[in-house]
C-alpha cells in the first residue's frame, strides 16, 4: 500500500498542477456503479440512495450568494464528448469534498480504488466516507477509515451532515466552481 500511496501522491500533484476551474466541483460523489448480480438483478438500492443524497444536496446546499453547489455525479456530470478519465480524475482532485460511499464491492472496483486513493492524498476533512450497505453485510475496510453509517437512513444523521456541508459551502463563492450544473 505504501507504493500505491506514493504513486497516487505523484498523480495527484501532477493533476493539481494542470487543473482548471472547469473541473472544480463542490462535492464529488464516489461510488461503485450498477452491475448485475449472478441472478441478473441490478444493485440499484445503493445507486438510488446516492442519487437521493445528490438531489437533496443540490436542492439544499448553497454558496455564499445563494447559488447551488455543483455536485459531480458520474451519470450526470460526464458526457460522451468529454475525456471521461481526465474529467473524473481532475474532478476528484479538486472538489472541496469527496463523499465516498462504501459498500461491499467498493474496494473491488479499480475506479473506486483510484478515487479513494486520490481523495486520501488531499488535506484532512476533504474525504467523507459513508458506509451504505446493510449492517448484516460485513465490509472489509482499511483500518484507517472512520466512516459514518448511512444504512439506517437516519434523518438525524443526514441533517448533521447537511448542516456541516452548508456551513462549509456558505462561506464559498459560486464563481470558484465549474459552470457545469
Amino acid at each position: 500500500l505504501n507504493d500505491i500511496n506514493t504513486w497516487m501522491r505523484s498523480v495527484y500533484e501532477t493533476i493539481r498542477a494542470v487543473i482548471t476551474k472547469e473541473n472544480r466541483y463542490g462535492i464529488f460523489l464516489s461510488h461503485q456503479g450498477l452491475k448485475e448480480d449472478r441472478h441478473g438483478d441490478l444493485d440499484s438500492r445503493n445507486k438510488m440512495l446516492i442519487g437521493t443524497i445528490k438531489d437533496l444536496y443540490q436542492k439544499s446546499l448553497t454558496c455564499k450568494g445563494g447559488e447551488t453547489v455543483p455536485i459531480f455525479f458520474d451519470k450526470d456530470s460526464l458526457s460522451a464528448g468529454d475525456s471521461q478519465i481526465e474529467a473524473l480524475l481532475f474532478s476528484v482532485c479538486c472538489a472541496d469534498k469527496v463523499m465516498v460511499f462504501l459498500d461491499k464491492d467498493y474496494f473491488t472496483r479499480k475506479w473506486c480504488l483510484m478515487e479513494y486513493f486520490l481523495a486520501k492524498q488531499r488535506e484532512k476533512g476533504v474525504m467523507m466516507p459513508f458506509k451504505i450497505d446493510l449492517p448484516c453485510v460485513p465490509i472489509p475496510l482499511p483500518d484507517d477509515i472512520v466512516y459514518t453509517e448511512l444504512a439506517d437512513g437516519s434523518e438525524a444523521t443526514k441533517d448533521i451532515i447537511l448542516r456541516k456541508l452548508q456551513k462549509h459551502f456558505g462561506e464559498r463563492n459560486r464563481e470558484d466552481y465549474t459552470d457545469k450544473v
